[in-house]
């Protein structure tokens, strides 16, 4: 059990970091609605497909 969950906060640490590294390196921006990386032309908080989505709703 302590293995398991040790494995597994490693894996999660791993993960912030390379998303850590895609935002301050690569100019990545994190969508506010779904949480996906992408990067932003005009400095959205959103990504294309969230708003493409949020458009036909309306």
């Amino acid at each position: 059990m302590g293995r398991a969950k040790r494995d597994m906060e490693e894996r999660e640490a791993a993960q912030a970091r390379k998303v850590n590294y895609l935002k301050e390196a690569k100019g990545y921006e994190e969508c506010v609605e779904c949480t996906e990386l992408f990067i932003s032309p005009h400095g959205s908080l959103i990504c294309d497909k969230c708003f493409g989505e949020k458009m036909r709703k309306e």
